[in-house]
């Protein structure tokens, strides 16, 4: 690796020095010293033969060694000053240049990131920026703004700064990650989303040429994420929901019986409207998800159908948002959720055991899980399921199936109490 000589034509009785750069990170590249022409004869693996007599030789060879010496300085001074290889044509025009370093070692206009991201975030807040040609969901501006105050907050604590010449090194990303796991003592799957929303905008700063690479990438840097732990209602539970009396609180009463209708439909809430627009005039309803584009078919039950009269097929919008916020405080109302259950995590680096309500772990994909938990415990077949929940493989409608073991545990007691 590094700067080498050879002879180009070995069979004249002068030939040109060819010259090959071939360092890590950059591409192989050949030159020609013109101006110096040598003897074939007079030259040696790969330099000239030296010694006694041979003062051409020598000075040919001095600035061999000189020219070698210069581009090998170039690039490690390079790669510290700037913290990324030479390109191809930095090697050219540096030789063009006469091997002059002026120009090469200026400081680059330093340039502070998140008034960019801000930037970013406020355009897809405001809708200038689309995702498919959609605005970008509340839930996630919400968690870019998490993003953004976890950045200041490693700001504050290094007393530094993210910019277009530090983010570039491997090892501010491999602080903040730490920082986040740490000092903040985040669970894995926050410190993920965080990592994963950064790596997003470094590579829309990438792409406007802010900076000239995404870190992430080029240092194939892994984000964390652990299966979270997850629940389904089972029957008792969902009897239990649905005969609240709700009344006195409208907005109570409509996030109860829109959860309670995802449980009997198992729609993604992202694929809630395109059900409704269907729900009215049809036994089943046939619509192709958002997430995977495959067509699902939902029958109506008699339950649905009930939820959806009682609103005349036009449930009032909520965000998820709030929906995830009420139903938690509405589950807490229903004596059966008031059971413990374990959840498994890891925060700030430990893995953790805890014991937790029920109700505070409920959220409105725990209605999806819920469907597909009572056909599984109703002797469907995980292949069945498919055709409603719309997952592409039966391995990934295991992951919703929260078996929990209580039919198993009736029948070990009915044989023991025998």
């Amino acid at each position: 690796m590094g700067v080498s000589f050879n002879i180009k034509e070995k069979k004249q009785e002068k030939s040109p020095i060819g010259m090959s750069i071939n360092y890590p990170g950059v591409e192989r590249i050949q030159l020609t010293i013109a101006e110096l022409r040598v003897k074939p004869s007079e030259w040696e693996k790969g330099r000239m033969k030296t010694g006694r007599g041979k003062h051409e030789n020598s000075y040919i060879q001095q600035e061999l060694n000189r020219i070698q010496l210069e581009i090998d300085n170039f690039y490690h001074e390079f790669m510290r000053f700037h913290g990324e290889y030479p390109s191809r044509q930095d090697f050219i025009d540096f030789i063009k240049s006469g091997m002059k370093k002026e120009g090469f070692f200026k400081p680059k206009a330093v340039i502070t990131l998140i008034p960019l991201i801000e930037d970013l975030v406020k355009r897809r807040l405001e809708g200038r920026d689309l995702n498919k040609g959609k605005r970008f969901k509340n839930g996630t501006i919400d968690n870019y703004i998490s993003m953004i105050k976890a950045l200041k907050g490693y700001e504050s604590k290094r007393k530094t700064k993210f910019t277009t010449i530090n983010i570039i090194r491997k090892e501010t990303l491999t602080d903040f990650q730490n920082y986040l796991t740490v000092d903040l003592e985040m669970k894995q799957n926050t410190i993920g989303d965080r990592m994963k929303n950064f790596k997003t905008f470094l590579e829309v700063l990438t792409q406007n040429e802010v900076i000239s690479f995404n870190p992430f990438k080029k240092y194939s840097i892994t984000i964390p994420k652990e299966r979270a732990s997850t629940i389904a209602l089972n029957e008792n539970e969902l009897q239990g929901l649905i005969e609240l009396d709700l009344s006195y609180n409208p907005t109570y009463e409509l996030v109860r019986d829109k959860f309670y209708l995802l449980c009997q439909i198992g729609v993604r809430i992202s694929d809630f409207n395109t059900f409704m627009k269907y729900a009215k005039n049809n036994e089943i309803v046939r619509i192709y998800n958002q997430k995977t584009g495959s067509e699902i078919q939902i029958p109506i039950s008699k339950k649905a159908r009930l939820i959806l009269e009682k609103y005349n097929y036009d449930l009032p919008e909520i965000s998820e948002q709030k929906m995830n916020s009420y139903i938690k405080i509405i589950g807490e109302m229903v004596p059966a959720l008031q059971s413990l259950v374990q959840i498994r995590y890891t925060k700030g680096g430990r893995g953790i055991v805890e014991n937790v309500t029920k109700y505070s772990q409920i959220s409105i994909h725990t209605s999806r899980r819920t469907l597909i938990t009572t056909l599984r415990n109703g002797g469907m077949d995980s292949g069945g399921v498919t055709i409603m929940s719309g997952h592409a493989t039966e391995e990934m409608v295991s992951t919703y199936y929260k078996n929990d073991g209580s039919r198993n545990l009736k029948q070990i007691l009915e044989i023991l109490n025998k």
